[in-house]
């Protein structure tokens, strides 16, 4: 590359960071408790158990809360440990059929309510 080129090269990324560097921030006039997404596409589902890719993905999991999750060390990195996230302990049948989850006492729906579980899901006397 010619130094002639280098130096347009050079000024012309100079001038874009400059104008990056000095462009006014856009802030939304919103809600203290209105949450705004910004995605590049409208996710195709709200359902965690379909959601397929990470569009979708980076919607549903700050929405629903699960179960058990990954655990994650100290420096931010994923592990393949579960931990308990509303489970306090959980456990399964010998045949793996059948799993029992106890919730944390503390587990709440966003109205403060606590949880109680509906009556499907009593275990069967049959």
């Amino acid at each position: 590359m010619k130094n002639s080129q280098w130096f347009q090269v050079v000024g012309a990324a100079a001038i874009s960071f400059g104008m990056v560097a000095n462009a006014p921030i856009a802030i939304a006039d919103s809600d203290a408790d209105l949450l705004v997404v910004a995605k590049a596409a409208d996710p195709q589902t709200l359902d965690p158990a379909q959601t397929m890719n990470n569009n979708d993905w980076t919607v549903t999991y700050s929405l629903f809360q699960r179960l058990v999750r990954y655990d994650v060390s100290e420096d931010g990195k994923g592990l393949t440990s579960v931990v308990g996230e509303l489970a306090s302990s959980w456990s399964a049948s010998d045949d793996g059929t059948v799993w029992t989850f106890d919730l944390a006492s503390a587990t709440r729906f966003t109205t403060a309510q606590p949880w109680m579980p509906p009556p499907w899901n009593t275990p069967s006397t049959a």
